[in-house]
């Protein structure tokens, strides 16, 4: 109908109000950053502020403060459960919540073992927010809570989650996929490997050897690295010595393996560098969307899903929005 018309291009234009205001696009590099490194990104929906100023907040969520019950996700294709952790002052936990300081010192002792690899300080705690979300009419549960202390506990009515997630992989039946690092990892040890030996054998190169006929009368003391030396002898002049460093063969493989590793993702090396290859010429703008469509048609996959990222999180906000009962104010971008 054009009453429902109208609507759709409201909100059309109330989105790309948003989008603007939260600067998504800047956002979103972070979380696509992320799913290069860890495999995937996670962006938070929440509204900020008070009934009268609430405004929609969107916040890039490092992957590592993210739990998934990946069992569960296996078994039924969909996040049920997420849990996301901080590591907060405890000055600011007891401003904000109004916690008891027994509670908050136990808390800040107990976050000592917050994970083997990341300490944390005496001063910090720990905070978890875990929602499960509804099913089927069933009410879920979200909790708030710091190690042997509950700050928030009530029902989730939603059937939806506040996170959107993009991974660079697709998921398999299961939540966690291999990033860029991992998969470029054995060809990045390899190339390391390579240049360590390149450069022992540049460092024993590169430090000059001379050759003194044994009976000549040179001085071994009078050879050193000051310039316009003059150096006395009698009988055999010292000779030079040259060698080639490394053998040819070692810089042909370290090409070799930057080259399997551009492969493996369809990267056109040339692309990358912004050049084109020495044998090519392309005369017209149909002829370099062509050679440009190679390399599109094999990152197809990653772009699609990071252009349903952003419909998803259009998606969230108004779900959130909805939720909150607020009614924020529309802002426009022409």
């Amino acid at each position: 109908s054009w009453k429902k018309h109208k609507l759709a291009k409201k909100l059309d234009k109330f989105l790309y109000g948003e989008f603007m205001r939260t600067n998504i696009y800047e956002e979103a590099k972070s979380v696509l950053l992320n799913a290069f490194i860890c495999g995937f990104g996670c962006m938070r929906v929440e509204m900020d502020g008070d009934a009268k100023s609430a405004r929609v907040y969107l916040k890039s969520v490092f992957p590592d403060d993210i739990i998934i019950d990946n069992t569960e996700f296996t078994a039924t294709g969909e996040i049920f459960t997420i849990a996301e952790r901080t590591v907060v002052p405890i000055k600011m936990l007891k401003a904000t919540y109004n916690i008891p300081d027994e509670a908050l010192e136990k808390a800040a002792l107990a976050s000592g073992s917050y994970l083997s690899y990341r300490s944390v300080g005496t001063k910090w705690a720990v905070l978890v927010r875990g929602i499960r979300k509804a099913c089927d009419g069933v009410p879920g549960r979200e909790i708030l809570a710091i190690p042997g202390y509950t700050i928030e506990d009530k029902p989730y009515e939603h059937e939806w989650l506040p996170y959107v997630f993009y991974h660079w992989g697709r998921p398999n039946k299961t939540f966690y996929t291999q990033s860029v690092v991992e998969q470029a990892l054995p060809n990045q040890l390899r190339i390391i490997d390579i240049n360590a030996v390149i450069h022992r054998c540049q460092e024993i190169v590169s430090r000059p050897r001379l050759l003194v006929q044994q009976g000549s009368s040179v001085s071994p003391l009078e050879i050193n690295n000051l310039n316009a030396k003059i150096v006395m002898y009698k009988g055999t002049p010292p000779v030079p010595l040259e060698w080639r460093a490394a053998s040819q063969e070692l810089y042909n493989e370290r090409e070799r393996e930057g080259k399997i590793a551009f492969d493996k993702f369809g990267l056109n090396q040339y692309t990358s560098g912004g050049g084109l290859p020495d044998a090519a010429r392309l005369d017209s703008s149909a002829a370099v969307r062509e050679y440009t469509g190679i390399q599109n048609s094999r990152l197809a996959d990653p772009i699609q899903r990071y252009e349903d990222f952003f419909l998803q999180i259009a998606r969230t906000i108004i779900r959130v929005i909805k939720a909150s009962g607020a009614n924020p104010e529309t802002t426009w971008y022409s």
